[in-house]
């Protein structure tokens, strides 16, 4: 499943937004349902973090999870006058885990493949501006009508459910 997102949001500030992508504060408002941090990565200034969707209604369809390496940069690229231009966050694929062996609890092992955030100030709108990628293999069996409209719904679900969470002053 691949698809790319560009969001603004007026009145919110990078750093409001990369707090909102740290790990902790992820499994408050994320889409998947349990985020969780099974290693710190010292020497790679990473972490080894595990992600596992919600169940689905559809009868026919098993929970994804994921082990992903994350990275979060604050200030990662600066601007040519050398003030701070944009932050970054990024998921690649996490190697495993001994505590969460794949196929272990019946659920499907996919592959964060790439998924990136650059996260930047947007004067125009008083706010920030986030340019993102998705790339995952969600790997099983299901019907590419079905990827297609869960593409959709994720990425309208991460900007609505991050704002909601932004605006909350971090509460549920």
């Amino acid at each position: 499943m691949f698809f790319k997102m560009k969001v603004r949001y007026p009145n919110i500030s990078p750093d409001q937004v990369l707090e909102a992508l740290t790990v902790p504060k992820m499994d408050d408002w994320e889409v998947y349902e349990q985020v969780k941090v099974i290693k710190e990565l010292m020497d790679e200034q990473a972490q080894q973090v595990y992600f596992l969707t919600p169940k689905h209604k559809i009868p026919f369809m098993l929970q994804r999870e994921f082990i992903c390496k994350f990275y979060h940069k604050k200030n990662y690229f600066m601007n040519a006058d050398g003030s701070p231009g944009a932050h970054v966050v990024v998921r690649v694929p996490g190697g495993e885990h001994p505590d969460y062996p794949e196929n272990a609890r019946k659920k499907v092992r996919g592959s964060m493949e790439c998924i990136g955030f650059v996260i930047k100030d947007c004067p125009e709108i008083n706010g920030c501006e986030i340019h993102s990628i998705y790339n995952e293999k969600m790997n099983g069996s299901m019907p590419k009508f079905f990827l297609n409209g869960l593409a959709g719904m994720i990425s309208k679900s991460f900007a609505t459910n991050m704002l909601k969470y932004i605006e909350s002053g971090g509460q549920r």
